[in-house]
């Protein structure tokens, strides 16, 4: 990068950086609209526990000054900059069978080779296990 040349912030995420099945888009627009309220949700990565990385949810009513957002049919994700770093090119999916419902991360944390610890979300719970 030259001297002129300065790296931009997106504040955007395109649905090819994260992908979300209609199952999930369906299930994040009707968990934000239960709230009751104007909110989003927050996609983070946390560390240091016997797994590896993992990622949780949360709702959150604002975008932070270095979030990135995605906005869908009655829903918005927010991820931060460096939580989205590790997050490129996971899809997100919404499953529903015998054994319970919840969020799938898929290919979550391959751009470090693994260490996904966020393979199932429990949709009532938030977080990832």
């Amino acid at each position: 990068m030259s001297d002129h040349e300065h790296a931009v912030f997106r504040d955007t995420i395109s649905p090819d950086e994260l992908r979300i099945s209609p199952a999930a888009g369906k299930e994040f627009a009707r968990v934000c609209q239960a709230s009751g309220e104007d909110k989003g949700i927050r996609i983070f990565v946390t560390g240091g526990s016997c797994a590896g990385m993992s990622c949780a949810m949360n709702f959150s009513d604002r975008n932070e000054p270095y979030d990135r957002e995605l906005a869908g049919d009655g829903f918005r994700i927010y991820v931060d900059a460096v939580a989205m770093s590790f997050l490129t090119g996971t899809r997100i999916d919404y499953v529903s069978d015998d054994s319970g419902s919840g969020f799938s991360f898929e290919n979550a944390f391959a751009v470090i080779d693994g260490g996904n610890a966020c393979a199932s979300c429990s949709a009532s719970g938030g977080g990832c296990a």
